[in-house]
């Protein structure tokens, strides 16, 4: 997530979300395509949740976690979309002209 929000946002902090993916998705939905996709399908959102759920539930030593197939196979596919995007971003990134750019 972050990384496709790196790419794509002047400016996007990445440490101002922490672990929260979800909250990158929704606050970035409006003009990141796939953020926009990602956050219209419900499973996808209960997946982020649980994705984050589940980080701090194994880094704080209280549980760990697996995941069924299905959800494995969203996992993969919401993976495949991101990178889609981060190539993309990642070919058509034009870096800010401080000339120009304000920030």
């Amino acid at each position: 997530m972050k990384s496709v929000a790196v790419w794509t946002i002047r400016g996007f902090d990445p440490k101002r979300y922490g672990h929260r993916i979800l909250d990158v998705v929704d606050a970035h939905a409006k003009t990141v395509p796939v953020f926009k996709n990602l956050s219209l399908a419900p499973e996808v959102r209960e997946l982020l949740a649980q994705l984050t759920d589940g980080y701090f539930a194994v880094r704080y030593g209280e549980a760990h976690v697996s995941y069924d197939d299905e959800t494995w196979r969203l996992f993969c596919a919401v993976a495949e979309q991101l990178l889609a995007a981060a190539r993309t971003a990642c070919d058509t990134y034009q870096p800010p002209n401080p000339q120009t750019d304000s920030g």
